[in-house]
């Protein structure tokens, strides 16, 4: 009776050692596989894409480039969206750069690669024929590529208003470009490049004093990334007011900042020969002074000729 008792607790011993070393191992697995899986799907990849977006917003796009394709190359499971939103970006970064052949290789990895679900929704369409447009439009092409601008901006794409009016500003009609610029401004507000741009406009029109005024706004404003051409367009207008003194002053400054400008450094000649005229006037021989000497006058020695004798007939 006691060695059965006996035997029942050390099956009931071993049976517990078992159950206790198959719950070590359960565990310890289930801790594995655990971390295993946090460890792919935890990753730094968005704290670093939102240091990518933070640098775009800002203008840094070779910066945020660098960003976009760090967070890229953090492996992480079940990213594939957000892996998309940062190719988008990665392409808009390059586009801006005037990188397009690259945008577009990005544009064709994200169709080949992702399900249609993950970029359907983001217009992909779109941004690959915009991308080529404007490939083509800084290759200099202001005519076939504006009907596709205009085709953006009847879809719903207000930003397109920008190059629509540049590609009509470089075709010569401003009353276009204006119009699209005034559709632009009236979205996203004024820049630089815009002040510089009415300015132009307003050059061209003869209207000067409004475009001083365009300019100098430009030259105030926060935005100073034109503001090299503002600052020329400034000296410029004076010239054609034939204010020359303020001009010159202007034209000077411009030489003294931008002394590589072949153009700034002409307009600078230029007023410099409406500005400082020397009114004294060089080699004067009709000036009373030059001749106080009195010179005697030269005696040349009668020249005897010989008698021509001619022969009698």
């Amino acid at each position: 009776m006691q060695a059965s008792n006996v035997r029942r607790r050390r099956r009931r011993n071993r049976l517990g050692v078992s159950l206790l070393i198959f719950n070590v191992v359960f565990y310890v697995l289930l801790f594995i596989g655990v971390s295993f899986v946090l460890i792919h799907m935890i990753s730094p990849k968005k704290s670093i894409r939102d240091k990518g977006i933070l640098a775009f917003h800002s203008g840094e796009y070779s910066e945020a480039l660098k960003y976009f394709d760090d967070a890229l190359a953090e492996k992480q499971w079940f990213s594939d969206r957000v892996d998309v939103d940062l190719m988008l970006y990665k392409a808009d970064c390059l586009i801006r750069l005037d990188r397009f052949s690259e945008a577009m290789l990005v544009y064709t990895d994200v169709k080949q690669k992702y399900d249609e679900k993950f970029w359907k929704n983001r217009e992909l369409d779109y941004l690959i024929e915009i991308n080529g447009n404007l490939q083509k439009f800084y290759q200099g092409d202001y005519v076939s590529t504006v009907a596709g601008f205009l085709s953006a901006i009847e879809n719903g794409h207000p930003e397109m208003n920008l190059y629509a009016a540049i590609c009509y500003h470089r075709q010569g009609n401003y009353e276009k470009m204006k119009e699209y610029f005034d559709n632009y401004i009236s979205v996203y507000g004024m820049s630089s490049f815009l002040y510089f741009e009415y300015g132009e406009y307003y050059i061209s029109m003869g209207q000067i004093d409004d475009a001083l005024k365009c300019i100098e706004q430009g030259i105030t404003a926060k935005d100073q990334t034109y503001i090299k051409q503002l600052l020329f367009e400034q000296a410029y207008c004076y010239k054609e007011k034939r204010d020359y003194n303020k001009a010159f002053t202007l034209a000077k400054d411009y030489v003294m900042q931008y002394p590589e400008d072949e153009k700034g450094q002409a307009l600078y000649d230029f007023l410099d020969t409406r500005v400082n005229v020397d009114d004294t006037l060089l080699n004067n021989i009709w000036d009373d002074e030059v001749y106080t000497e009195e010179y005697p006058e030269e005696e040349y020695p009668e020249e005897e000729y010989p008698e021509e004798e001619y022969p009698e007939e």
